[in-house]
Parts: structure tokens; C-alpha cells; sequence
């Protein structure tokens, strides 16, 4: 199961650990983790090379995410398409030419990620502003992924108002995180779009928890779904 997940045939994985977790032995619970990982990314379905090798991170980076929006997302496509004013009376177009004359942020520069990087903050979509850092290399966890979420449908919809539509709702729909919480506000909008849920069970949304590629793919492809319910 592992020869064919590192070489990205994930269909057959998921077949192979299917088969130890039934067989019930001393390497089931392995497996079945293994399992669960390669479910969630055959169910994203990674269409590029550069996607199906973060889909097996199991803690992405911010210069992960980058890639993953600029990749899978295909963001340079979905931003072409919106002329709508976005933010400070710019089209995404006139946003990002702004930005990219400015240059990328101080410590993309010989990243392995550079170009998704510049793409990405050019955007404005992640912190890391023209000539600031942008530390490729820290983890994302949900509150964070959910704040780049919710600056991408804010921009591609036109509408600001999204990122303070939910900020002190009482009671808070989730158990772990006030209303008064800064990322509150991305969490609930992405929860109520289905991009990214609490727990079924505890009502807990986990804000600080580490986000997987697997899961991190998932979530785009559940964006993707809100915007064609959006458009």
C-alpha cells in the first residue's frame, strides 16, 4: 500500500490498506490510518504532480498551501475571470499588477516554492506583502487556512462583507471558539459554505490543529463547489 501511495497511484493504495485493516492483524491500525489518508485524496482527486506530493503532507506549510491554490485551484484562472472590484476599489487583476511591481515578499527569494508564492501574495490572498516576510515554511492550521478562504471568496465574489458577516454571533456555533475569536469569522463562513466543518460529534472546530494536504485538497475541492453555487 505504501509502494503505491509514494508513487501517487492512490487508487490502488486505498485497495491495499483496505485489504490489511480487514485482515485485522498486528498492522490494522497503521493501515487503516493509511486508509482513511488515501480515501480523502482520491476523493480530491490532485491533478497535478506538484498536488498529489503535498497531498501526503501530513502538516502543510504556508508555501504548501501556495502551491495548492495556485495549482488545484488554478487561482491565476479564477481571478482572470472576476472583474468585479475586489478590495480598495481594484479588479484582482489590478491587485495583483500593483503588488508584482512591488516585488514578492523578502523571503520567497530561492524558495523552492517562489513562483506560488509571488502568485499568491500578489493576490493578497496570504499575509507576506511586497518587500515583508512571508514564512513559507511555517505550518497552516485551520483558523489559518480558513483566513485565506475566506480573502479568496471575498475577492472573487466582490464582496467584503463576507469577512465580517459572522463576528459576534451569540451563541458561537462552535464549542472550542468565541465569537470574539479573529479568525471566528472565517471559520463560521467556511463552515456555512461546507468547505470546512467542526466536529460532527463535539461541535468543536479545533482552530490551532494542523491541516493535512489530504484534507487541505479536499477543502479546495469543496470551495470550488461553493462557487459554482455562488456564481
Amino acid at each position: 500500500g505504501e509502494l503505491y501511495l509514494y508513487q501517487y497511484e492512490f487508487n490502488q493504495a486505498e485497495d491495499q490498506f483496505r485489504m490489511v485493516v480487514a485482515m485485522k492483524g498486528d498492522y490494522s491500525g497503521k493501515a487503516n490510518k493509511m486508509w482513511q489518508m488515501s480515501q480523502k485524496i482520491v476523493r480530491a482527486m490532485p491533478g497535478t504532480s506538484v498536488g498529489k506530493k503535498v497531498a501526503l503532507h501530513e502538516k502543510i506549510t504556508r508555501a504548501d498551501l501556495a502551491v495548492l491554490l495556485a495549482e488545484e485551484l488554478k487561482i491565476s484562472t479564477l481571478m482572470k475571470r472576476q472583474t468585479t472590484p475586489a478590495s480598495g476599489f481594484q479588479t484582482p487583476q489590478e491587485m495583483r499588477a500593483a503588488n508584482t511591481s512591488q516585488g514578492g515578499p523578502s523571503d520567497a527569494k530561492g524558495h523552492w516554492a517562489e513562483v506560488w508564492i509571488k502568485e499568491l501574495s500578489g493576490y493578497g490572498i496570504l499575509e507576506g506583502a511586497p518587500g515583508q516576510p512571508f514564512y513559507p515554511d511555517n505550518p497552516v492550521n485551520r483558523a489559518e487556512y480558513c483566513m485565506a478562504i475566506q480573502r479568496l471568496l471575498s475577492i472573487v465574489t466582490g464582496d467584503a462583507s463576507l469577512e465580517t458577516r459572522y463576528f459576534g454571533e451569540n451563541p458561537s456555533r462552535f464549542q472550542d471558539v468565541p465569537s470574539s475569536h479573529p479568525a471566528y469569522n472565517a471559520m463560521a463562513l467556511c463552515s456555512e459554505r461546507g468547505i470546512m466543518q467542526a466536529d460532527m460529534m463535539t461541535g468543536r472546530f479545533e482552530p490551532g490543529k494542523p491541516v493535512s494536504g489530504a484534507d487541505a485538497l479536499l477543502s479546495i475541492r469543496s470551495f470550488q463547489n461553493a462557487l459554482r453555487i455562488t456564481f
